[in-house]
């Protein structure tokens, strides 16, 4: 299964950093463009060579899954590129040298694979493939694996936070695809994991869920495996209220979560300028270790799920007014005492569809603290991003990230810190503009970066081409199992409805359109591609969209 990857543009920009000079065992594991695409490449090794995307950097990797024993050949279609070989982690050189590459992958899992423009680690900002190619005689994993948690038909198994799915690890095998369903004979490819557990948001409460892996490397995958499946059901939401909040700290790492079932505790408040209709919401707790400005890293998924994170002091009895909310992604912060506790609630803006998120605590006061990211387009259409910064401590700079679609993001360019030796007491304003123009829509976000390695993200903007037609028009999930919500960018004219119809024409769904959200219910609607056609006094557009 091949992922696919958004399109980029780019001026050519050049860079030759000689301090890293060397020869032909040169180790080039400098990634100033970062990772892209998003996620990992699992490739068909039936001697084809595939491109991975076509768009890469010289500067970045990519992150490819291998099967020990089997030969890969690593190329760029510029043929003086510098390709470098690595563990997941970026520390360790496999292999190194001009394109193209051979290695005999000695591990079944990750490698990075490097791009640059010669031995020196050269940069560029322009456009080449980056492929990969193999053979593989290895044998197919020859076993199942056991699903070890949760145990089988095990019941009251936690939504919040998000079951860590566990199986034993089987021989051979490079990565799993997980399947899970309702049903047994329902039990549908979710995903593909390396390694022996994932964590899996979305869970409803009360529900019976059924699950397997099915262990694969470059030959192919173990067969037989949909007789390993087991069961297990979700328990009640326990934090849908103030008082069953659930305790996180930093040592709690990442934590996943969903409003799948959750109920309206309170009405929502104003975040941000904004008023949601709803607030099916959840709740968390942190107590501050120190005084000082506490962080809440925050991600949603998909990036369209639009959720709304607010904090409040006190206790459940007795709340204090919000003391700090988030309706974009990158943070919440806190200005906290020692010991005190605070209540994060977390719920999805203006929807009654659940929403799966992700969050962490920072656990000290952060060292660089951000104001909220801002941007405009100038009449050339390209974004202009501004920042400031109330204080910073050890702060290298700032990498800009751009992205199409809100989910892969690639970085564009890197600013540094206008302080000296990245510290100030000070206020610092910061600007970046985009050398490429937004054509429809585009997102940025920053990630902040200490000078020991350490980062932040900031909030994610989105910038729409400003044209008197500028219109865009979105329904998520799509797949869609039951619920689709259609969404509105731009200028909504008089009249305007939905008609949704099978590619026969025939009419299964036909609404008025009064929101810039319309959640549309297509429970009772047999699986297949359908039409959703918009129109208003002013425009018509057409979505196809997918019913599981």
């Amino acid at each position: 299964m091949k992922p696919n990857f958004t399109k980029k543009t780019a001026v050519a920009v050049w860079l030759s950093l000689s301090a890293f000079a060397g020869g032909a065992n040169a180790q080039c594991l400098t990634a100033t463009y970062g990772q892209y695409p998003d996620g990992t490449y699992f490739p068909t090794c039936s001697g084809t060579a595939w491109s991975i995307a076509s768009d890469c950097f010289a500067g970045e990797y990519s992150v490819v899954n291998v099967t020990a024993g089997v030969q890969y050949t690593f190329s760029s279609t510029i043929i003086a590129d510098y390709l470098t070989i690595a563990n997941e982690a970026g520390t360790t050189t496999f292999t190194s040298g001009t394109s193209p590459v051979v290695w005999t992958a000695t591990l079944n899992g990750n490698v990075r694979f490097y791009t640059h423009t010669n031995a020196a680690c050269g940069e560029q900002n322009s456009g080449r493939q980056r492929r990969v190619q193999c053979n593989s005689t290895v044998p197919v994993p020859a076993a199942c694996a056991t699903n070890t948690y949760p145990q089988n038909a095990h019941t009251g198994v936690p939504v919040n936070p998000s079951p860590v799915l566990t199986w034993t690890p089987v021989a051979d095998a490079s990565g799993y695809r997980l399947y899970s369903g309702t049903t047994a004979a329902g039990a549908t490819y979710q995903k593909n994991v390396v390694g022996s557990n994932t964590a899996f948001t979305g869970f409803a409460p009360n529900t019976t869920y059924y699950w397997y892996v099915v262990p694969f490397n470059a030959s192919g995958e173990a067969i037989g495996c949909a007789s390993t499946i087991t069961s297990f059901t979700t328990g009640a939401l326990s934090n849908d209220n103030c008082s069953g909040a659930i305790a996180i700290n930093a040592l709690s790492g990442t934590v996943s979560g969903t409003t799948n079932g959750a109920t309206e505790s309170m009405p929502a408040g104003a975040c941000e300028g904004e008023l949601s209709n709803q607030a099916r919401d959840v709740w968390y707790s942190v107590t501050a270790d120190v005084t000082g400005n506490l962080a809440v890293l925050t991600d949603e998924f998909p990036f369209q799920d639009d959720m709304v994170w607010e904090a409040y002091s006190g206790t459940c009895g007795n709340l204090s007014a919000a003391i700090a909310c988030s309706d974009t992604l990158g943070s919440l912060t806190i200005a906290a005492t020692a010991g005190q506790t605070y209540y994060i609630r977390v719920y999805r803006f203006s929807s009654t569809l659940p929403g799966n998120f992700a969050m962490q605590v920072s656990g000290t006061a952060l060292p660089v603290t951000m104001d909220k990211l801002t941007g405009k387009l100038n009449p050339k259409g390209m974004a202009e991003l501004n920042w400031k910064t109330l204080a910073e401590q050890n702060n290298k700079g700032f990498q800009v990230q751009r992205s199409e679609d809100g989910i892969t993001f690639r970085t564009i360019g890197f600013v540094a810190s206008g302080a000296e030796g990245g510290n100030s007491k000070a206020a610092l304003a910061y600007g970046f503009t985009d050398a490429n123009a937004v054509n429809g829509t585009a997102y940025y976000r920053l990630l902040q970066t200490d000078i020991d390695g350490k980062t932040e993200w900031s909030n994610t903007v989105r910038l729409s081409a400003q044209t008197k037609n500028a219109f865009e028009l979105v329904a998520v999930p799509n797949p869609v199992k039951d619920k689709v919500s259609v969404r509105i960018y731009g200028e909504r004219g008089s009249q305007a409805r939905i008609l949704i119809t099978d590619l026969n024409g025939k009419t299964v769904r036909r609404l008025q359109v009064t929101a810039d959200e319309t959640n549309v219910d297509l429970g009772a609607v047999p699986g297949g591609i359908y039409l959703l056609k918009y129109t208003d006094a002013n425009r018509s557009e057409t979505l196809k969209i997918s019913k599981q």
